[in-house]
């Protein structure tokens, strides 16, 4: 039985050669069912090795690590060479490892939630370092719930991401401290101490554990924590890994397809106003004519004749003599004169007066500021000796009452002992009394029975 794909479908015939319906003669591969359904299963394995080529091993042969992590990083940074070789540097300026996300206890130990894009990749393998004064990451191919050093002491935990090299020590200034109640708390990113604020000497821990053959970082021991009854979760490393890529893909996916709508966009809207821009200048623009000015006169239509009654004339009344006014010369006004001198000792004075009300101000709320830390010390030291006092009284009390107790307990053991004393002593005279009682009654026997005889 012979099965031939021509392109569009398969024709199912005997061996040799066909004809297609262009006349064109097609070579047919031949091959039983059951070989056919081998090489579709062949084919089919290698779609499902491919599709998880990214699957997290903890075995790192054959596994190249910025080839594989170069798309889910794709549009976060860049890749640069340093010294250590090909690099990813995130685009945000302000980026610092294992500080956007919580703590979470696994069964491979504190295992670290990422709570950003690219921290489910970055946080989980390789190793970091500095270039130019910013965070770098250094592709790995072994998975592990955090590659960080740890610090862990009475009261505080600190982590800070793991340099390269076998035995590297990151600096003071790289490491994060909490409180261990809230180690594992998903909102304690304002509960954080940054490092220039932790006090206390660095105590670092190396804790590995196990698993699949490698050793991987564990972090501190929940028992060290103060959480006795913290167990672990179970973490599937396949079904998260394949989780955390799928999201990956359909957050490139989803930037990708908006710079392409962007792009085409900018692009549609570019070509709108260029194919609008030459419609109008090919547009014929109108031939715009002068129009004649013609000069009309206005339009006077007559009116109604108003007949005005005629007025008698007046006889003009001679006018009064209007005697001139003496002409009074007024001084000219005299504007006092300033003393720029005096004016400027006045400023001066009034500066000093002000300076000097200021001063004692500050004097007076100086004094006051004093008397009431000398009130505040005064009241804080009268109430750590009362407490004293009353510590030392209710020590006082305890001992007089401890010391009672203890005379009282002595007494008692002593008229306990003397009792018994007693007892005995009384025993042990009835026990005398009644051997001699015995012995005379022996002797009393013995001597009657020598009468007898």
């Amino acid at each position: 039985m012979c099965f031939l794909f021509t392109g569009r479908r398969f024709l199912r015939s005997a061996p040799g050669s066909f004809s297609d319906a262009t006349g064109r003669n097609v070579q047919a591969i031949c091959m039983s069912i059951p070989r056919l359904f081998a090489v579709i299963a062949l084919v089919l394995c290698a779609g499902c090795t491919a599709r998880h080529t990214h699957t997290p091993r903890l075995d790192s042969s054959g596994f190249d690590a910025v080839v594989d992590f170069y798309e889910p990083l794709a549009g976060y940074g860049d890749w640069v060479d340093s010294d250590y070789g090909q690099v990813f540097i995130p685009t945000d300026q302000s980026y610092v490892p294992y500080s956007d996300g919580y703590w979470d206890y696994t069964e491979y130990g504190f295992t670290w939630v990422s709570q950003d894009d690219i921290g489910w990749l970055v946080c989980h393998y390789g190793r970091w370092t500095k270039v130019r004064d910013r965070w770098a990451w250094l592709p790995g191919t072994d998975w592990g719930p955090a590659w960080v050093s740890w610090h862990n002491d009475a009261r505080y935990s600190g982590w800070a991401p793991l340099r390269p090299g076998p035995n590297s020590i990151p600096p003071r200034g790289d490491f994060t401290f909490l409180h261990k109640s809230v180690l594992t708390r998903k909102d304690n990113k304002r509960l954080r101490i940054p490092p220039d604020q932790f006090r206390q000497p660095l105590q670092l821990i190396k804790r590995m554990i196990r698993r699949h053959g490698r050793m991987l970082v564990a972090g501190p021991h929940p028992a060290r924590t103060g959480r006795r009854g913290l167990r672990p979760k179970r973490l599937h490393l396949r079904t998260w890994h394949q989780q955390r890529l799928r999201r990956a893909r359909v957050r490139a996916r989803a930037r990708a397809r908006a710079r392409v709508r962007a792009r085409t966009r900018t692009r549609t809207r570019t070509r709108t106003r260029t194919r609008t821009r030459a419609r109008v200048e090919a547009r014929p623009r109108p031939v715009v004519r002068p129009r004649p000015i013609v000069r009309t006169r206005p339009v006077v239509r007559p009116g109604p004749i108003v007949r005005r009654p005629r007025v008698p004339r007046r006889i003009a009344k001679p006018r009064p003599v209007v005697k001139p006014r003496p002409v009074v010369k007024r001084r000219p006004a005299v504007r006092p004169r300033v003393d720029r001198y005096k004016k400027q000792r006045q400023d001066r004075a009034l500066k000093a007066r002000h300076r000097k009300q200021r001063e004692d101000r500050a004097r007076k709320a100086r004094d006051r500021k004093q008397r009431q830390d000398r009130a505040r010390k005064a009241r804080d030291r009268k109430q750590r000796q009362d407490r004293a006092r009353k510590a030392r009284d209710r020590k006082q009390r305890q001992d007089r009452a401890r010391k009672a107790r203890d005379r009282k307990q002595r007494q008692d053991r002593a008229r306990k002992a003397r009792d018994r004393k007693q007892r005995q002593d009384r025993a042990r005279k009835a026990r005398e009394r009644e051997k001699r009682e015995r012995k005379q009654r022996e002797r009393k026997r013995r001597r009657t029975k020598r009468k007898k005889k």
